[in-house]
């Protein structure tokens, strides 16, 4: 089996990938890793011995900011939900 993931979540201004890693089960006999045209993180696994499953396991700590204030205090965030459309 081989196959590549997007499972690392991105850095952004209000997040921060402080911990990632990637548990393959059966272990992977070749893996890398490489970034896509979008500069998300893309690793490639191959596992060679014969298996009836496939696990992969994506663990990540991940450190998020709150939005900004003023994005939940204008009017629209105030206004009652039977009114959205």
């Amino acid at each position: 089996s081989y196959g590549r993931g997007f499972l690392t979540p991105r850095d952004s201004t209000r997040q921060r990938c402080l911990f990632h890693e990637l548990i393959i089960d059966p272990e992977a006999v070749d893996s890398s890793t490489s970034r896509d045209a979008y500069g998300n993180t893309s690793p490639y696994f191959q596992v060679a011995e014969r298996h009836r499953a496939l696990s992969i396991t994506s663990r990540s700590i991940v450190e998020v900011d709150p939005p900004e204030r003023d994005l939940y205090d204008g009017p629209s965030a105030r206004a009652p939900w039977e009114i959205a459309r």
